[in-house]
């Protein structure tokens, strides 16, 4: 696979020449493709677990709500992807939830609106949360929850 550009080499605005350039993209387009199917992959799996499981940005955004999420809540992920509207499933009013309170850096804040919680054992830099929740998808139901922050390469919270 190539990629091919040409430049035309001009002067007093008349065309003397074409130089064309010649790239070799097979690499990069096999690389491409190699992470298509990766994040495909990771999708799949994140859409069968049977944890309801949400991601936001650290604009505080939704980029991502699964179909255990959907269940749970009964809120559908395109009413809150792009939306900093993910509190409306756990509480009456505008709040933190915990991925929140990760994103923002104030572990200190968890006791201020959770009654039970601890680090997390499962995830690294991750906290752990248990309480009551009047209406999740319309019942009063009691949830123990883990998030955790997902940092890129230089160690920045994305």
């Amino acid at each position: 696979i190539a990629n091919l550009t040409f430049f035309p080499i001009k002067k007093d605005n008349k065309c003397l020449n074409i130089v064309g350039l010649i790239v070799d993209v097979t690499f990069v387009k096999k690389l491409e493709k190699e992470l298509r199917e990766k994040q495909r992959t990771l999708k799949s799996f994140l859409d069968a677990s049977p944890a309801a499981i949400f991601v936001i940005d650290k604009d505080h955004k939704v980029i991502y709500w699964n179909k255990a999420c959907e269940e749970l809540t009964g809120i559908k992920a395109e009413e809150v992807i792009g939306t900093d509207k993910h509190w409306k499933a756990f509480y009456l009013y505008k709040r933190p939830c915990v991925a929140d309170i990760i994103v923002d850096g104030r572990k200190e804040d968890m006791s201020k609106f959770y009654h039970t919680w601890s680090v997390s054992r499962l995830i690294p830099d991750g906290l752990h949360g248990e309480d009551w929740f009047p209406n999740i998808g319309g019942k009063r139901r009691y949830c123990a929850f883990d998030a955790g922050p997902i940092y890129d390469e230089e160690g920045n919270i994305v």
